[in-house]
């Protein structure tokens, strides 16, 4: 992983003297005998690359091109997919702050692209006729830059891609249970 000005920039384990763990199962090496992350094999590095730089870009472009930034955006695909939901459901399946999905969620009722309703004690969002027309619109542009982004990628390695993903998103709770346990 890398910056894009650092494209042409050898890996780090290319550069550095590394010496890698023996059988490739720890994502880690030996640099003048101290013990380091090695950043080519830890994959929580490579999620977050890919995740900021998707993000950075797609926010640029959403934001010059229908008004909204990404985290908009995702909610926007969320209620398309969801509609009729609390903020607290947004939050649980994006993974996202509260705080974050309040202030997304006042900017897209702001802009007119949602409805807000109730069922029962909570308030919950649908998208608008024109949140819908915005989802239509950048929907097309998502899946472009999909495209784009999963080139020279077979479809057999895309869905062993996303059989993977899948099971870590079912661990999540484990990290999380391990996190509050140490």
């Amino acid at each position: 992983p890398g910056c894009r000005r650092c494209a042409d920039v050898p890996a780090v384990a290319d550069r550095r003297p590394l010496q890698r763990a023996t059988g490739g199962e720890e994502p880690t090496a030996l640099l003048a005998g101290r013990r380091i992350l090695d950043m080519d094999r830890y994959v929580p590095a490579y999620f977050a690359i890919i995740n900021n730089r998707l993000s950075r870009g797609a926010s640029r472009l959403y934001l010059r091109r229908f008004g909204i930034g990404v985290t908009e955006w995702r909610l926007v695909a969320m209620l398309a997919l969801e509609p009729d939901i609390p903020a607290a459901r947004a939050c649980e399946y994006l993974g996202m702050d509260k705080a974050l999905v309040s202030r997304a969620l006042r900017r897209l009722d702001g802009l007119g692209h949602l409805k807000a309703g109730s069922n029962g004690r909570r308030r919950t969002w649908r998208l608008s006729e024109r949140g819908e027309a915005l989802y239509d619109e950048i929907l097309d542009v998502a899946l472009q830059r999909e495209a784009r982004l999963l080139a020279g990628v077979s479809p057999a390695q895309k869905e062993a891609f996303l059989a993977v993903a899948r099971q870590m998103m079912a661990n999540l709770p484990l990290v999380e249970d391990g996190d509050a346990a140490g």
